[in-house]
């Protein structure tokens, strides 16, 4: 009896540990189950913000390639900022879009480029060879400046070349423009059918040297 009862306890602790392992291995696997499935789900939502990101470069670039192509910068950006001030301004588009179809890139000039020289006014300066007209007087440039100083700090009464000066340009019309910095300038004028460009450059002695180009515009 002592042996049959040693006998079934063995027996009943051994069904005991193997029913307490195969609910170990079920909630193992369970769990493996788990985290298998937790693995994918991180999996395909990684695969899922990688494509995201790819799409988002995607675009990125594309816009970028864009802007590129459709923004103006440079010389353009400035052509589109005055195309829209002259439309600001009231200027028919129509009309403008005419003057830049019928610009041509090979400039027709009647006559050579001129140069002459004017006195650039000064509080100082007397007005005497103040002005020069070209195209036959169709324009009269003249110019005034601030004062050059001699070594005792006195003022002169020829202009600083290296002090901001104001062109005038004056058509015969009575309209007039101006130009400011320092020398040299650049600048131009429409009238009726021609335009005048003009480079300013400091001459000596008081003297600023012109040239001017008339050409057929646009």
């Amino acid at each position: 009896m002592a042996i049959g009862a040693v006998v079934a306890a063995g027996v009943y602790a051994y069904d005991l540990g193997a029913r307490l392992a195969r609910q170990d291995v079920g909630r193992l696997e369970s769990e493996l189950t788990s985290l298998r499935t937790e693995r994918d789900q991180a999996l395909a939502e990684r695969d899922a913000a990688l494509t995201a990101q790819g799409a988002a470069e995607v675009e990125t670039r594309t816009w970028k390639e864009r802007h590129a192509a459709e923004v103006p910068t440079g010389a353009l950006a400035d052509l589109a900022a005055m195309v829209r001030r002259r439309l600001d301004e009231g200027m028919d588009a129509e009309r403008l879009a005419l003057v830049i179809e019928r610009a041509s890139a090979v400039r027709d000039c009647p006559t050579a480029p001129q140069t002459k020289r004017f006195l650039v006014q000064t509080p100082l300066s007397d007005g005497s060879g103040a002005a020069v007209g070209f195209a036959d007087g169709t324009v009269t440039v003249s110019g005034t400046g601030a004062s050059a100083k001699d070594a005792g700090g006195n003022p002169l009464a020829q202009f600083d070349p290296a002090a901001p000066v104001t062109l005038r340009f004056a058509l015969i019309d009575g309209t007039t423009s101006e130009a400011t910095g320092v020398l040299p300038l650049n600048h131009s004028v429409v009238a009726g059918a021609f335009e005048h460009r003009f480079g300013v450059i400091a001459g000596d002695n008081g003297f600023a040297l012109v040239t001017g180009e008339t050409c057929r515009f646009p």
